[in-house]
């Protein structure tokens, strides 16, 4: 089992998958540039982007976290959802990941 973490949440993928941590400077090099989800897990056959967001963590700011839960309830989260998945996706394909079992969709390998 892998266990990720962001902030104060734990995240445990079973084994048969691999997870890694995607929105660091060790995994993602373009982030003053692209936005990235949280975390990458492959599968045996699919890609999980995840993105992981905690209104009630304590460190919140209470202004921040009442924008976030207005936002979510009202349907507008989707916009920066959509712009982070389709950026972490074009960044793992330019970078040639996924196994020749499991490419990432779109990808097309010799």
């Amino acid at each position: 089992m892998t266990t990720l973490s962001e902030g104060n949440l734990l995240l445990t993928i079973p084994d048969t998958g691999q997870a890694r941590k995607f929105d660091d400077s060790a995994n993602h090099r373009l982030t003053h540039c692209m936005k990235a989800v949280d975390f990458i897990v492959e599968l045996t056959d699919r890609y999980l982007f995840i993105e992981v967001k905690d209104p009630q963590n304590p460190r919140a700011h209470t202004k921040e976290r009442d924008k976030f839960i207005q936002e979510f309830l009202a349907g507008q989260g989707d916009q920066e959802l959509i712009y982070k998945y389709r950026d972490s996706f074009l960044y793992e394909w330019a970078s040639g990941r996924g196994s020749q079992a499991n490419p990432l969709p779109g990808a097309h390998r010799d």
